[in-house]
């Protein structure tokens, strides 16, 4: 959950694709170590969550740079949601699990050769993982759709460059 501005029809503005802040390669860097998944994919995460401010409040309550929900904090193991690394580890952690239940473990380190299961994990963590199995898939939710397209475009630049 971000906090953009909605725009006419609702929907969060889109992202501005920039570069991820350069202070961010160590959380990430360490993020992608702990799971396995690719740093390109937790940069886009971030990059769409809260362009990498790592004290972003979201309107629901999702905190810092991966936009964890307290709850969902505590079961990742995150103790500071304020601390960059550990809330990009936390926010890897909890992506990763959606990602190998809807594609498998063959999908951790190179999410971009399933994309079906990268977009499922993708709406389960905006969304969560109930919404996408009561829509059996990504729900009807523009925030959602949305937010699936941008971290799949920003994934796809990011690994290219």
């Amino acid at each position: 959950a971000s906090e953009r501005s909605p725009t006419a029809d609702g929907a969060p503005e889109p992202v501005k694709a920039a570069a991820p802040p350069s202070w961010l390669t160590a959380p990430v860097a360490a993020a992608a170590a702990a799971t396995g998944l690719p740093a390109a994919l937790l940069a886009a995460v971030i990059q769409v969550e809260s362009q990498g401010n790592p004290l972003a409040v979201s309107p629901t309550g999702a905190k810092g740079i991966m936009q964890l929900e307290p709850a969902t904090a505590v079961l990742v193991g995150v103790r500071d949601i304020f601390d960059p690394k550990e809330n990009a580890v936390g926010g890897a952690r909890y992506l990763r699990t959606w990602l190998v239940a809807y594609g498998g473990n063959g999908c951790v380190p190179d999410p971009s050769a399933c994309p079906r299961a990268l977009e499922l994990a993708l709406a389960a963590y905006n969304a969560g993982p109930g919404t996408v199995k009561r829509y059996g898939g990504v729900p009807p939710y523009a925030e959602t759709q949305i937010y699936v397209q941008e971290v799949t475009a920003l994934y796809a630049r990011y690994r290219s460059e």
